[in-house]
């Protein structure tokens, strides 16, 4: 006898399977609270009033036939699993009605005490996990709508927008009915479209995206699997790294530009230093050694190549110029 405290709600208008199913319940539940309806109106006013654990509803009452019997049960108690109780001819609607949100269907003349048991069991455990699955989907689809950075679902196999988050339709200028209607390839700024490049889950790749007023913006996006409704889907978060691929650029552009002009430095060298004074760069069309190349000095230490007391003096002021001072002087 299973040690289950349960509440039990059977909807049967016959008196002899109700009677029956009782019996059963009461064979393999050591603590088993019982309620009877006669019609569908009468079991859905106890549902209102009781905490109820599982509901055992035949199809065929007074008052319902058939699956209107449990769509119309179903919507007044979402939460409380339901298992079909079935006359043979009833199976194919049994069958049906699994589709639908039912948890389990039994035919009357197969039912045992040890089949009626783990059918409630196995309802009650898969309706917990259900509601569990939907909690997390809601708490995620929360997380989503409020991220405040632009978020998208994409379908894998045809790239088409499933979701698009709040964030993302101020960023774009979509709505989100048009975002809908779209695959990612209309908002790509180059054909490239995503399977174009395979890449590892979690990893950020940058493109660039054309926004609805037609501004075409660096982006950087992180993806990651997500099955939603039933299907195999992407979720990417969008990070715009416009502004900082242009101060790359600015920086790049600023070191050429260094590079070009130290290199072609006619009298001597122009080396740059860490705050420990070791060389990181150093260019010119003459060294204070002839014929030694600029290899020769890099990852050295500045003040190594001289002696003292001229040794102390470079050291002195270019300790200086990290103070954040100006410094020019002669040494030999």
């Amino acid at each position: 006898m299973l040690q289950t405290n349960l509440t039990i709600l059977i909807v049967e208008d016959n008196k002899g399977d109700y009677v029956l199913i009782r019996e059963y319940l009461h064979e393999v539940f050591s603590s088993v609270t019982i309620h009877h309806a006669t019609s569908l109106r009468e079991g859905i006013e106890i549902l209102e009033r009781e905490e109820v654990d599982i509901v055992l509803l035949d199809l065929t009452l007074p008052d319902a036939m058939g699956l209107n019997t449990f769509s119309t049960l179903h919507q007044q108690a979402e939460q409380v699993p339901v298992i079909i109780l079935t006359g043979l001819e009833d199976a194919d609607l049994a069958l049906e009605s699994l589709n639908i949100g039912a948890q389990d269907y039994i035919v009357k003349d197969d039912c045992t005490p040890v089949l009626l048991a783990k059918s409630i069991q196995y309802s009650i455990e898969r309706s917990k996990i259900i509601k569990h699955l939907i909690k997390s989907e809601e708490q995620y689809k929360y997380l989503f709508n409020h991220n405040p950075l632009p978020m998208m679902a994409l379908e894998k196999i045809s790239n088409k927008i499933l979701m698009v988050n709040e964030a993302a339709v101020l960023f774009y200028g979509y709505s989100e009915t048009e975002f809908l209607n779209m695959d990612i390839g209309n908002i790509l700024a180059k054909a490239q479209k995503r399977g174009d490049k395979q890449t590892d889950q979690n990893e950020y790749r940058d493109l660039q995206h054309r926004k609805k007023n037609g501004k075409i913006i660096d982006v950087e996006i992180g993806e990651h699997d997500i099955i939603i409704e039933g299907k195999n889907a992407i979720i990417t978060v969008i990070h715009d790294v416009t502004e900082r691929n242009k101060a790359k650029e600015q920086v790049r552009q600023s070191e050429q530009t260094f590079r070009t002009i130290s290199e072609n430095f006619p009298n001597g060298a122009v080396a740059v230093l860490n705050d420990e004074l070791k060389i990181l760069y150093i260019a010119g069309k003459e060294y204070h050694v002839k014929g030694v190349s600029a290899s020769y000095f890099e990852n050295t230490n500045f003040i190594s190549h001289f002696h003292s007391p001229e040794k102390e003096k470079v050291e002195e002021n270019l300790n200086r110029v990290f103070a954040g001072e100006n410094a020019v002087f002669e040494v030999r």
